[in-house]
């Protein structure tokens, strides 16, 4: 690395800064483009590693670079705080693509294409660039929330920013490692931020090192005429090709508000396959089910992938949201922006946006009828709907960068200038934590969850780290049993988390 250091600080003639690239290319990108990797040397590291420094630098690690929320999120969080006297550079594990996210020209973007070493690599970058504040994404993939214990014991000051809802890793059999090493490897970050109260409260209950951040509304408020909509338009947004958005619960909805508003229609923008079986272990396709279901084509349009989504939000009048599991769905954010009251299921985290009966609806996961029932509700009753209406445009004012720009700005503050990660974890339980809506609810939704984990890592081979495990799972019954004193759950806490321990001792002694 020192010798990587100095040929690119040094590098001043043409062969020097060739070199330099080659040498770039070898330890951190694998790319044939080694004019790129020239114009990066020139641009961005040489002036990094020999000017004075009169901003910090923050490296934001964003996995890859898509037409999704997480990269729409850190597009918006990186474009204003490189206004707010910060460098920013964004590192990602894949090519941009060309119709990506785009970014303030000021700010770096490194590709870093090699799979195989792409850890060793992102390390490698890091320690070239000596940021001030590695700020991380993605934390379900494995490696990369190894990360943190290596950057912490390199001395270099850490944020992890968890985008997807706590325990979505714990319900997938192939993230089963990342259930077993996220938590800890989050615990070695300066701070462990997360979407809504919900998951990090979750992940709280045993870190000290918890932050809510919430998610950025990255749509200006528009000005429209509500007299320009049908009046009765469904319009769900995703990206339906993934069967966590549960595509199927768009169309089971649509068919049963169909029974009641025969002449409504149903909008759906995002990529889809009309071959998929959603879910997986279903024996329909989608195509078969919009058969099965008798939707017709002249009731539902799918208009695919596109780049700008508020073309079509101004043409409805419900939002849908279907999936298995979500972080903060800016689409959400976006719908309210139009005045769209959402009908949503019922995901832990979500109530911090949506309030049910105030600006949408939340109804049980699989009750598709109920979901059709709210909608009619909203068809039918053109005050309820201009109320909620009115609320989700309200809504969306509270998450505008305006908003949550500053709380970030002092998030970082509060990483770069204490030393002592005590106080950073006061501070953190001071000024950036919040209660649970419902602790009840809370509390139920985690044994539950739980109780799944327990199933998945039974699987797992590693008894030791399945004891690791099992030592978390432990530390977060006797802090539920605190959290619900009053909520007569403790029989239900005791008994399952009895039932946990059962379960993986029997798979101790296999």
């Amino acid at each position: 690395m020192n010798n990587l250091i100095a040929a690119c600080r040094l590098a001043k003639t043409a062969d020097e800064i060739h070199e330099a690239a080659r040498m770039l290319d070898e330890t951190i990108f694998r790319t044939s483009e080694l004019g790129d990797i020239s114009e990066l040397l020139i641009h961005v590291i040489q002036p990094l590693l020999n000017e004075e420094r009169h901003e910090p630098v923050l490296l934001f690690h964003a996995y890859g670079w898509q037409f999704g929320g997480a990269e729409r999120l850190i597009a918006g969080l990186t474009n204003y705080l490189t206004h707010q006297k910060y460098r920013i550079i964004v590192s990602v594990f894949e090519p941009v693509r060309s119709n990506g996210f785009q970014l303030d020209p000021s700010i770096a973007f490194v590709p870093i294409l090699e799979n195989d070493r792409r850890i060793e690599r992102l390390i490698e970058l890091v320690g070239l660039l000596s940021p001030d504040l590695f700020i991380g994404h993605n934390n379900s993939i494995p490696e990369l929330a190894a990360v943190y214990p290596v950057l912490r014991n390199s001395g270099i000051r850490t944020i992890a920013y968890t985008l997807e809802y706590y325990f979505f890793p714990h319900r997938i059999p192939e993230l089963a490692s990342t259930v077993i090493a996220r938590s800890e490897a989050l615990a070695k970050a300066n701070a462990s931020c997360f979407l809504t109260r919900f998951s990090a409260n979750a992940y709280g209950m045993a870190y000290p090192n918890a932050a809510v951040m919430q998610g950025i509304s990255s749509f200006s408020v528009p000005d429209y005429r509500s007299d320009k909509r049908s009046g009765k338009t469904v319009i769900a947004v995703g990206r339906f090709s993934d069967p966590i958005k549960r595509l199927d619960r768009v169309l089971f909805a649509f068919h049963h508000l169909l029974q009641s508003h025969p002449d409504a229609r149903l909008l759906i923008v995002g990529p889809y396959d009309l071959e998929a079986r959603i879910p997986r272990q279903t024996k329909e396709t989608i195509g078969e089910l919009l058969i099965k279901t008798g939707i017709s084509d002249s009731q539902i349009q799918f208009v695919g992938e596109q780049e700008k989504t508020q073309d079509f939000y101004h043409q409805g009048d419900v939002f849908l949201l279907t999936s298995d599991s979500e972080g903060f769905p800016l689409v959400l954010n976006e719908a309210g922006s139009y005045g769209l009251p959402a009908v949503i299921v019922d995901i832990p985290g979500l109530e911090d946006i949506i309030a049910d009966g105030e600006n949408g609806f939340i109804v049980p996961q699989d009750d598709m009828r109920a979901m059709a029932e709210k909608i009619s509700a909203l068809f039918d009753d053109a005050e309820l709907l201009k109320r909620m209406s009115n609320n989700a445009r309200e809504m969306v004012a509270r998450y505008s960068i305006d908003q949550v720009g500053p709380r970030w700005e002092e998030l970082i503050r509060v990483v770069l200038t204490h030393s002592d990660q005590d106080e950073i974890n006061r501070i953190l339980a001071e000024r950036f934590m919040g209660e649970v809506v419902n602790k009840k609810a809370f509390c139920r939704t985690i044994v539950k969850e739980y109780e799944q984990t327990a199933a998945l890592i039974a699987r797992v081979p590693k008894v030791r780290t399945a004891r690791t495990q099992l030592h978390e799972i432990e530390t977060i019954a006797v802090k539920l049993v605190n959290h619900v004193r009053d909520y007569g759950l403790r029989a239900t806490i005791s008994k399952a988390t009895s039932k946990l321990r059962g379960r993986l001792q029997r798979r101790f002694r296999r």
